[in-house]
């Protein structure tokens, strides 16, 4: 089974797509799937992520806010492959 990045983004967020786009090659690289999760419908995410979308979760459950360190993302990993 292939690890899972969830990815938590909102309507009409254009970061949240900028941060969809520059995913794509990691999680082809990683062999990783996204989740994606809108918290446009969801109370308690709005008020968990509301400000800081797109968020980015990795399997460990550490949670990244935008702008994405993408050198940590990759070397997190890259250490957990």
């Amino acid at each position: 089974m292939k690890t899972q990045l969830t990815l938590y983004i909102g309507n009409n967020c254009h970061l949240c797509s900028q941060a969809e786009q520059r995913l794509k090659p990691l999680l082809m690289r990683n062999e990783l799937r996204l989740k994606k999760i809108n918290i446009g419908s969801d109370p308690n995410l709005q008020d968990k992520f509301g400000l800081r979308i797109p968020v980015l979760k990795l399997p460990s459950g550490e949670e990244h806010n935008w702008p994405f360190n993408w050198a940590r993302i990759e070397a997190i990993l890259d250490e957990s492959q």
